[in-house]
């Protein structure tokens, strides 16, 4: 194994008692940024044997590998680089796709596989990076959360000018945060907390009470004025 590089097995299957029963946190959290970057969708966890060795737990069993399904083979082409590219932040361990396979030690090289992963990719995450133990796959999942702001912002546009003010102004504040608490982890040279992620989990569900308390407080008919509105109600 070259330097740098970590390869976390499966493990033994024992009869699937080992199962982590669903995906890990970072490996979820890695999923949905996909989703949102490329589009398409995911799946894969299940508590099984390994295809090639059955004796093996599978690395679906263990909750660190997903399979994504993108909307087409450019698409495909697109996430696996992006992967590849980003591997050592996002703790990616192994990719297979359309025939090929990719590892930290080896690179591509042909997959002969008994599936061709032609319509998905399988992406592994070594343990840590797996339980959000990495800052890279915190940062993905605290700024998937702060998008979910984005989203409501563009529902709430004919929405009274409180309720657009608010999600405008929480988006920021809690992107402001999470930018702030990463950047002095970096800093210091060290990972991010378990206590500094409960502090951004109690910040994200607090604003977002918040911001559903305003909605619903909030006109329907009370039009947004045009300078709070989005370039596309503009249009």
């Amino acid at each position: 194994m070259a330097e740098g590089c970590r390869y976390d097995e499966a493990g033994p299957w024992l009869g699937g008692r080992t199962c982590a029963g669903k995906f890990y946190s970072g490996t979820e959290a890695l999923a949905e940024s996909i989703k949102r970057k490329y589009g398409g969708s995911y799946g894969g966890y299940a508590c099984r044997q390994n295809t090639a060795d059955s004796s093996q737990l599978s690395v679906h069993g263990t909750g660190r590998a997903v399979d994504f399904f993108p909307q087409s083979k450019s698409e495909g082409d697109a996430i696996a680089g992006w992967l590849v590219q980003n591997h050592k932040k996002f703790g990616i361990q192994l990719v297979i796709w359309y025939r090929r396979d990719w590892d930290c030690d080896s690179g591509w090289t042909s997959y002969g596989g008994p599936v061709p992963h032609t319509d998905h990719l399988h992406i592994e995450l070594t343990v840590p990076a797996s339980r959000n133990n990495t800052a890279a796959t915190y940062m993905i999942g605290a700024l998937f959360t702060v998008g979910q702001y984005e989203n409501i912002q563009g529902n709430v546009t004919r929405q009274g000018r409180m309720t657009r003010e608010t999600v405008v102004t929480q988006a920021r504040m809690t992107r402001e945060f999470v930018s702030n608490l990463f950047d002095k982890a970096s800093k210091e040279g060290r990972a991010v907390s378990s206590r500094e992620i409960t502090l951004i989990r109690e910040k994200v569900e607090r604003e977002s009470d918040q911001i559903i308390a305003a909605i619903d407080a909030s006109d329907p008919d009370t039009p947004v004025p045009d300078s709070l509105a989005t370039p596309e109600a503009q249009t």
